[in-house]
């Protein structure tokens, strides 16, 4: 199921679990439904009937990993004891700051956020830094959550009693953005061989791969899994018709997509243009202040460090978001924060094939941000980029010739329109 942003995904997959179950297609036996984040999967079982839900497992990939292999691994039956990500991310620095000299003032996060390019980068650093973390877990016997899998992808391709077990306690599987699924996962739903496999995502919003995440198995689905029939979400329910216009023409600068057409539900009422300001430098708190008085726009920037001076210049932090941490929400008015970080980390070892599948991903994260607004869409970009910016292509050719570029002193005008409906 190729289903668009604000296409209302969630609803009808839920719609179908329901269906499936209170129909008794199911045989007796349970449905399987996965998710990539605690969130979406505790929004899904919220959705599902009674009914079914007394007979669905919710799931996402590594918490099911844990519970299955507590349950039924003889080697876990007296419990697995998982590493959490922030004590992960503590060990790590503790050991980059032992090679602080070397690494000089780049934050710590941003290596440990971009494994591949610190490898590149500091090979003999690197190497040690990792080697360690990895003593660590053998001599204190605890695992990671992505070591969930790695050992449920052992049993399942011994195909023993614990995989023969694992096959039988289900009807099908509905996996949720499965634009997000690693190759682990992929081999782990392959291996897993449900009845019914349902796969439901959007591959103009795939945006994770930093963490190991690749869109080519959305892409390659027919092929994976033969016999696949597709079909499409294509009218979004969200987004005033002039941001899903824009949202189209901003996904066209990714080389690789499965094509669309979405449609606007809403339409253009009330008439609201999708606009862009030019934003001088140090102008950040001319546009907080007024947004402080319009609780319903929230602002999206790429990194970090671009929230950071949001937050500084007067934005509660609630409405200050990274793109990644807003995906999945919608709100009423979005500044997209066009100014800096979206060029990604680039090295000189990435082939010409790895830095389009970079290129293409940051097209997918200007999509996503876009595609969070209800009503009005502001985009903010600087008044001159330079030749080598990323952000300026992106200005020049997917967004500054289909927005209304306006005077910062004139958004009141059009956030007061939006208030009003």
């Amino acid at each position: 199921m190729i289903a668009a942003a604000g296409s209302g995904k969630t609803r009808t997959v839920v719609g179908l679990a329901n269906y499936r179950l209170n129909a008794g297609r199911d045989g007796g036996r349970a449905q399987l439904m996965l998710s990539f984040s605690r969130k979406a999967v505790g929004e899904m079982r919220a959705r599902l009937s009674p009914e079914a839900r007394d007979r669905t497992e919710t799931s996402t990939f590594h918490s099911f990993c844990f519970r299955r292999l507590r349950e039924y691994h003889p080697r876990f039956k007296g419990g697995v004891q998982v590493i959490t990500d922030e004590e992960r991310r503590l060990f790590l620095r503790n050991q980059l700051r032992e090679h602080a000299e070397v690494l000089g003032g780049a934050p710590y996060d941003l290596w440990l956020d971009h494994p591949r390019e610190f490898r590149n980068r500091f090979p003999e650093i690197a190497m040690r830094v990792f080697r360690a973390f990895y003593k660590f877990k053998r001599e204190s016997g605890r695992l990671e959550y992505e070591d969930l899998i790695t050992l449920m992808l052992v049993e399942l391709r011994r195909d023993g009693p614990f995989a023969r077990k694992l096959r039988e306690l289900y009807s099908g599987v509905i996996v949720d953005e499965f634009q997000d699924t690693d190759p682990r996962q992929l081999e782990f739903l392959q291996l897993l061989r449900p009845p019914r496999l349902l796969a439901v995502g959007d591959d103009w919003q795939a945006i994770y791969s930093f963490r190991g995440a690749t869109v080519q198995p959305f892409l390659d689905f027919r092929r994976i899994f033969r016999g696949a029939n597709v079909h499409r979400l294509a009218e979004n329910y969200r987004s005033l018709r002039p941001i899903v216009n824009l949202g189209a023409r901003i996904i066209q600068g990714s080389s690789r997509q499965l094509p669309k057409r979405v449609v606007a539900v809403r339409g253009s009422r009330p008439r609201l243009p999708t606009l862009a300001t030019a934003l001088e430098r140090g102008g950040e708190p001319e546009i907080a202040a007024r947004l402080l008085v319009r609780e319903r726009a929230v602002v999206l920037a790429r990194t970090n460090y671009r929230c950071a001076r949001w937050i500084a210049a007067g934005l509660p932090p609630e409405r200050v978001l990274t793109v990644h941490r807003a995906k999945g929400l919608e709100f009423p008015v979005v500044f997209v924060d066009l100014i800096a970080g979206w060029s990604g980390m680039r090295s000189a070892e990435e082939d010409a094939a790895r830095q389009q599948e970079i290129a293409d991903e940051e097209v997918r994260v200007l999509y996503v941000a876009a595609s969070r607004a209800e009503n009005l869409l502001v985009v903010l970009h600087r008044p001159e980029y330079g030749a080598e910016d990323r952000e300026g292509r992106y200005w020049r050719d997917l967004i500054g010739p289909h927005v209304r570029n306006v005077e910062t002193a004139a958004l009141d005008a059009w956030l007061e329109r939006e208030a009003r409906g």
